[in-house]
C-alpha cells in the first residue's frame, strides 16, 4: 500500500516472501503474493519459499504457496526437494501435504538421499 518493493532482493537474493515463508507469516506471505511476490523465486541456492516453509514446519504457509503454483517439487543446489527437507526436520504435516500435493517420494538428492533415508 505504501510503495514498499515486494521483490526487493538481499545480496543472496533472498526476498521478503522467502523470509515470510521461513518465519511462518502466513498473512505476509499472502499480501505479498497478492502484490505480485512470484510463489517459485529462487535465491542464489535455489531454495524457494517452499523449501523455507517446509524446512520449518509452516504448513499454512507451505499450503499457500502451492495454492499459488509453487512447485512441490523443486530442487536446491543439492538436489533437495521441500519433502527432503520436511522429512530432515521431522515436519511431518507439511511431508503429507507434499506428498498429497504430488511430490515425488523417490526423489533423490545429488548424494543419492531420499526423503526417507532423512525422515530415518
Amino acid at each position: 500500500e505504501k510503495g514498499a518493493n515486494a521483490e526487493a532482493a538481499t545480496a543472496t537474493q533472498k526476498l521478503p516472501l522467502h523470509y515470510a515463508a521461513q518465519n511462518g507469516h502466513t498473512n505476509v506471505a499472502k499480501l505479498l503474493l497478492e502484490k505480485g511476490a512470484n510463489a517459485e523465486a529462487v535465491e542464489e541456492d535455489n531454495w524457494t519459499p517452499l523449501h523455507y516453509a517446509a524446512e520449518n514446519g509452516h504448513t499454512d504457509v507451505a499450503k499457500l504457496l502451492l495454492e499459488m503454483g509453487a512447485n512441490a517439487e523443486a530442487v536446491e543446489a543439492q538436489q533437495c526437494t521441500p519433502l527432503h527437507l520436511a522429512a530432515r526436520n521431522g515436519r511431518t504435516d507439511v511431508a503429507k501435504l507434499l506428498l498429497e500435493k504430488g511430490a515425488n517420494a523417490e526423489a533423490a538428492t545429488a548424494t543419492q538421499k531420499l526423503p526417507l533415508h532423512y525422515a530415518a
